[in-house]
């Protein structure tokens, strides 16, 4: 991600993580808890890329 702050990306440098800044978006995601003591599901996507999370 390009929103990353600078510190965030060396303090896990110095953690011992290799990272890899692309110069391009790799994707979007989406996702789906399921809660099964409720009997629900909550979903989530991403809004910069087209896409949805459903369940059923």
């Amino acid at each position: 991600e390009r929103n990353v702050p600078t510190e965030a990306i060396e303090g896990l440098r110095r953690r011992g993580h290799a990272i890899t800044e692309p110069h391009h978006p790799l994707g979007g995601g989406q996702a789906v808890l399921i809660d099964w003591e409720k009997g629900t599901l909550t979903g989530a996507s991403d809004p910069r890329k087209d896409g949805m999370a459903l369940g059923y």
